[in-house]
Formats: C-alpha cells, sequence, structure tokens
C-alpha cells in the first residue's frame, strides 16, 4: 500500500494546486539548486549523525517499506503449528528426536512444511538456537525465560535504529527547507534592482525550498518511518510468541497447552481462535503442514 499511498500524497497536492489556479507556476518548481540543497543537506545530516555500519540499512529498509508485508495471522498459525510439531516430536521420542531438525532446519521434513517460517531466518534461528540450548540439558526455564528475553531486548533495540534515524531526518527536512529558503532570499536580495517580476519569481523559488523541506519530512520520510515500526511491532510480536510458546515447552507443559500459552500472547486482531487452534494443530499431527484457519 506504500505505493498507492504516495499517489494518493503526490495527486492531493498537485491536483489541488492546480485546481486553485498554479499552473501557471509550474515553473517555480523547475530549480534543480533548491532539490540539491534540500535532498543533499538531509542526506548529509543522517551520514554525520548515523553510525556507518546502519547507513545501508537506511536505505534498504526505507525502500523496502513502501512494498513491505507485514507478518499475518496465517503467519502466525504457521509458527504455532510448526511449535506444535517439534513439541510433539519432542513428548513422544524425547529431546533427541528434535535435535536433528534444529540442527539442519533446511533439511528437516517437518520445517519443509512451513515454508514461510523456513523463509524467516531470523525466526528460524529463534526457534532452533533457543531449542538447542534448552536440550543440551544445562538451563532451568527460569535460566531460558532470561535467555530469550535478553535476545529479544537486543534485537528489538537495534531494530529501532533504523526507523529512529529515518524519524530524525525527517525532522530535519523542514528547517533544512528553511536554509534553501534563506539562500533564495539571499539570491533575491541580491537582484533587487531587476524589476517585480524577476523578483517574484525568485521569490517564488525560495518559497519552494519551504514547501520541498515540509512535503518530504511530514509527506514522505516520517510516514515511511512510522510504516517500519508498524512492521516491527508485527515481527515482534511473531517473536514474542515463539518465545512464549518454547518456554513454556521447557517448563514441561503438553504441546497443546504450549500453544495456547503462545496463542495468549497475540494481539486479539490476529489471535486465532481456540477452535481454529484446534483444526490446524489435527492437521499438524497428522503431518499435513501448513493449513490456514477457515
Amino acid at each position: 500500500m506504500g505505493f498507492v499511498g504516495l499517489l494518493l500524497l503526490f495527486g492531493a497536492v498537485a491536483g489541488g494546486f492546480l485546481m486553485s489556479g498554479g499552473g501557471a507556476a509550474m515553473a517555480a518548481f523547475l530549480h534543480p539548486g533548491e532539490y540539491v540543497t534540500i535532498i543533499g543537506a538531509a542526506l548529509a545530516a543522517m551520514v554525520i549523525g548515523t553510525p556507518m555500519k546502519y547507513i545501508k540499512d537506511i536505505f534498504k529498509y526505507g525502500i523496502k517499506a513502501l512494498s513491505i508485508k507485514d507478518v499475518t495471522k496465517g503467519d502466525f498459525l504457521e509458527g504455532l503449528q510448526l511449535m506444535y510439531e517439534l513439541f510433539q516430536a519432542q513428548k513422544k521420542e524425547g529431546v533427541q528426536a528434535i535435535e536433528g531438525h534444529i540442527e539442519n532446519p533446511e533439511q528437516s521434513k517437518i520445517f519443509q512444511k512451513y515454508p514461510h517460517m523456513l523463509s524467516n531466518h531470523h525466526a528460524l534461528h529463534f526457534i532452533c538456537d533457543s531449542l538447542r540450548t534448552f536440550v543440551s540439558g544445562g538451563p532451568t526455564p527460569y535460566d531460558m525465560d532470561d535467555l530469550l528475553t535478553y535476545d529479544l531486548d537486543a534485537m528489538h533495540e537495534e531494530e529501532h535504529l533504523i526507523p529512529a534515524a529515518i524519524q530524525n531526518t525527517a525532522d530535519a527536512f523542514p528547517a533544512i527547507g528553511i536554509v534553501a529558503a534563506v539562500l533564495g532570499v539571499i539570491i533575491t536580495m541580491n537582484s533587487i534592482a531587476a524589476g517585480p517580476e524577476v523578483l517574484g519569481q525568485k521569490v517564488a523559488a525560495a518559497l519552494v525550498g519551504t514547501f520541498l523541506g515540509i512535503f518530504l519530512g511530514y509527506g514522505i520520510v516520517s510516514p515511511i518511518s512510522k510504516r517500519l515500526e508498524y512492521h516491527q511491532l508485527a515481527e515482534g510480536r511473531l517473536f514474542s510468541m515463539l518465545k512464549a510458546g518454547i518456554l513454556a515447552n521447557c517448563r514441561g507443559l503438553p504441546p497443546q497447552v504450549s500453544i495456547e500459552f503462545a496463542r495468549r500472547s497475540l494481539f486479539i486482531s490476529d489471535r486465532p481462535t481456540f477452535k481454529e487452534i484446534e483444526e490446524v494443530l489435527k492437521n499438524a499431527a497428522a503431518g499435513g503442514g501448513a493449513k490456514k484457519a477457515a
């Protein structure tokens, strides 16, 4: 929906401007110097204030935000089914039964049934590393709780650095737009003897700088930051669900009860009903693999 939003944004602003009689003033926007000053200065400020190792991710996720797909209810269900199959195998045959699956998930017959989870490398590593640590026989369930909490806290804190850096850039755009406008006024004052028509064109060009700073900051860059935050919130809930299920299993609870702990950790809007869970878990127990609730 990101690209649809951009079309609506440009359509509303440009359409309203033209409807108000701005067609004759469109030439005022054809001043490359304003774009170079504003965009260039904003990028420079971002480079100054952001560690270099995050610069690449800012551009990568900033562009990705326009077409990013959030975690859906189906993805949550797939994660629940995957955990249920692993916990069932552990219950029936002991912890040794799942060692092969978590050591080589890409080759695992269980993981291969759940392609979305298998392609989510962060979630895959979280599941395998957590279960691998527990089956090694070292930590208690309480230790596992601390371990997974530290893991998720570090993951979420680092993830939030990217939208925060993008938001800082968005906040800088209006001020940089004012800088560009002031530079335009300086140029205008230097041509004070050129006559009203020339002065009017130069003042219009200077005001374009203010417009661009506000438009880019509040209309494009800041919404991109918010879009990433919502995506990270959804992904964070997926990891919280995995944590809840794994911890319940570590405490020795039956597989279906462990999955209930995981289900209850989800937001109401994404949480499958008890009957939906019963249906998909029956399918998982029968070896059917990923199945969406009705």
